[in-house]
């Protein structure tokens, strides 16, 4: 709860529970948030080159699971 997210410090209790999602962080400055995010974008990317690959449409999937 520092650099960036600094404002939020005082928004939360102690033991409050938040979720956030990829896209609360693809514009940050801060190079250890940019390459968190490339991270995690890359088993996505991933998962959805092999599914191209062996011809699954994502319609065919349930992905909120």
């Amino acid at each position: 709860m520092s650099n960036e997210f600094r404002h939020l410090k005082d928004a939360f209790d102690q033991g409050d529970v938040y979720s956030f999602s990829l896209n609360h962080f693809e514009d940050k400055e801060d190079l250890n948030v940019q390459k968190m995010v490339k991270l995690c974008k890359k088993p996505k990317k991933l998962f959805f080159t092999i599914m191209d690959l062996i011809g699954i449409n994502e319609n065919e999937l349930n992905l909120n699971e």
